[in-house]
C-alpha cells in the first residue's frame, strides 16, 4: 500500500472546515488502496524548525474538533538544499512519494519547486484553499465562501449602526492584490446604490 502525505499550507481557515476537507481526502486515499499521513505545519517541521512527526490519519480523530493539521504559511523562494532536506525527510526517512497539499497560490509555487528539485516525489496534488479569490473561480475553494459570509454578516452589523446614528463607516477586509473578498462581500451585504471604482490594491463600494 502506498502511504500518501497530507499538508495544509498558507493562511488559516475554520478549523471545521479544514478538518472536513482532510477527512474526506484521507477516506478518498483509503478507497484508493493507500494510507493518508498526516504532515502537521507543513514543510517547516521537516527543516527541523518545530519537530512534528507525521502520523497516520484516521476516522477517530476527527472527534474530538481541535485542528488535526496545523497550518503554517510557506516561503517557496528556499535554496535547493533544502529542498533536497525536504524530499529526504518526506520519502527516505517516512517513506512517503506522493503528495496532496490543501493551500493557495503560495502552494501553488511552492509545487512548481517540488517537480524541480524533488523529482523522488512521484506525485503532487493541490487542493484549493483561499479567502481572497486567489484562483479564477473562488467559490470552488477551500474558506472562500465563509471568508464572505464572515465579512457580510459583519457589514451589515456596521450598516444598522450607520442607519442608527448617520454616521458613515469604512470596512476593511483582508486580501493581497485580487480583491475578490471584498468585491463579493461589498456587494452580498446588499448596497442601496453601487459606485464601484477598484484599484490595483482595492475595489472600493459605496453604499
Amino acid at each position: 500500500m502506498k502511504e500518501v502525505g497530507i499538508m495544509v499550507t498558507g493562511g488559516a481557515v475554520s478549523v471545521p472546515l479544514l478538518n472536513i476537507a482532510v477527512q474526506y481526502i484521507a477516506k478518498a486515499v483509503r478507497r484508493n488502496g493507500g494510507i493518508p499521513i498526516g504532515f502537521s505545519g507543513g514543510f517547516y517541521p521537516l527543516l527541523g524548525s518545530k519537530g512534528i512527526d507525521p502520523f497516520e490519519i484516521t476516522d477517530d480523530m476527527f472527534c474530538s474538533g481541535d485542528s488535526l493539521l496545523i497550518t503554517e504559511r510557506i516561503l517557496p523562494r528556499r535554496s535547493q538544499a533544502d529542498w533536497l532536506e525536504i524530499q529526504r525527510q518526506i520519502v527516505d526517512v517516512h517513506g512517503v512519494s506522493r503528495l496532496i497539499l490543501i493551500g493557495g497560490n503560495g502552494t501553488a509555487s511552492a509545487i512548481g519547486q517540488v517537480r524541480k528539485h524533488c523529482p523522488k516525489i512521484e506525485m503532487i496534488i493541490q487542493v484549493l484553499k483561499t479567502m481572497d479569490g486567489d484562483f479564477m473561480s473562488p467559490y470552488a475553494c477551500l474558506g472562500f465562501a465563509s471568508a464572505v459570509s464572515k465579512s457580510v454578516e459583519e457589514i451589515s452589523a456596521f450598516k444598522r449602526e450607520s442607519t442608527l446614528y448617520g454616521s458613515p463607516f469604512i470596512v476593511r477586509v483582508l486580501g493581497r492584490d485580487v480583491g475578490q473578498l471584498a468585491l463579493n462581500a461589498g456587494l452580498q451585504a446588499g448596497p442601496r446604490c453601487s459606485n464601484e471604482k477598484a484599484t490595483p490594491r482595492a475595489t472600493v463600494i459605496t453604499y
